[in-house]
């Protein structure tokens, strides 16, 4: 709407619906936070009903990043209701996680929370949860500390991965400098059944020691970080699948396949098989999304190394459902939380 002007039409205070606008985006942010204020949500739609539809959501502040970092240059839909956020009371969701997205989800409609949804942005395509949504770190505690200051943060609820221990330790040791209370989500880990072996390693560089004593076919599924810990096992042929490239140097020997989960016990399988595989590394992640391979594994006999998770800080209270941990947040948003 090149003849329109969005700084007089914003003065009315009502909703807006910009169409095409997103290759327009930093324009439209800047001249609507004049009259709604940085703090105002706002969502842009991509490709709206259609399967490959993309929502995302954030503030006037935060949504030119947020669009840029999805890769949305057009057939997009900038809208919201461009109120301010009332009395409702921000909490920040450390996610990167599926459970994290549900909890996200169902939280998104809230009259009691706004909750924001940080992402680390290690991953190059994530997929993006319901809600106003931040990339990238904070600066480690300290940095955090003063974002949760500034941002009014009243609680925070870590969802990341169980074997994010660096981000786990920064953000309790930042809610500890602000006094914002600061719970867990933590979905269970596998456990051994009958037929598995498992060799439990508490670290990678364990878990690298054990491999020459076990095979000398390896599938290593420990995620894109940490696989440097092989690239000194010289006698090892190593199958890696990760979502994304890893982070570090591959071992000698290593074929990289890349692959994002959820896979099938039959797939898993017939890889194990085509490969001939007859060692499995694994982080115990748990959840459904990637425990396909530990089935497989059973079924065929093959052992798995499987690294334990860190430890996480002592007296923080710990959930191991989405409803539990929802309901935490929940009541810090009902002012019901002891």
């Amino acid at each position: 709407m090149p003849s329109e002007d969005l700084r007089s039409l914003a003065r009315s205070g009502a909703t807006m619906v910009i169409h095409l606008g997103a290759h327009r985006i930093e324009q439209i942010a800047s001249e609507l936070a004049d009259n709604y204020g940085e703090d105002c949500p706002v969502a842009v739609v991509a490709f709206a009903s259609r399967p490959e539809e993309i929502v995302v959501r954030g503030t006037l502040k935060t949504i030119v990043e947020l669009v840029h970092a999805a890769g949305i240059t057009k057939t997009a839909v900038v809208k919201h209701t461009l109120t301010s956020t009332g009395t409702r009371r921000r909490v920040l969701l450390l996610g990167g996680t599926g459970e994290g997205r549900v909890i996200a989800s169902r939280l998104a409609g809230s009259a009691d929370l706004e909750v924001v949804t940080s992402l680390a942005g290690r991953v190059r395509d994530p997929r993006w949860p319901e809600g106003e949504v931040r990339i990238g770190g904070f600066g480690g505690a300290e940095g955090l500390s003063e974002w949760l200051s500034a941002n009014d943060i009243r609680a925070v609820l870590d969802a990341t991965h169980p074997f994010a221990a660096r981000i786990t330790q920064n953000a309790f040791d930042a809610c500890l400098a602000n006094s914002v209370p600061y719970a867990m989500y933590r979905r269970p880990p596998w456990r051994e059944q009958l037929g598995d072996t498992w060799l439990p390693a508490h670290d990678l560089d364990h878990a690298a020691d054990l491999v020459p004593t076990l095979g000398s076919r390896a599938f290593l599924t420990i995620g894109r970080q940490g696989v440097s810990a092989f690239d000194r096992v010289k006698s090892v042929s190593f199958l890696v699948r990760s979502i994304d490239p890893p982070s570090g140097t591959l071992p000698p020997h290593a074929q990289l396949l890349l692959a994002r989960g959820p896979f099938d016990i039959e797939a898993e399988v017939d890889l194990m098989r085509t490969h001939r595989i007859d060692v499995v590394i694994t982080k115990n992640s748990g959840g459904e999304q990637t425990y396909a391979k530990i089935a497989a594994a059973r079924q065929l006999s093959i052992p798995v190394i499987v690294v334990e998770r860190p430890p996480i800080p002592a007296t923080v209270p710990a959930f191991d459902t989405e409803a539990e941990a929802m309901d935490w947040l929940t009541a810090f948003g009902r002012g019901t939380a002891l």
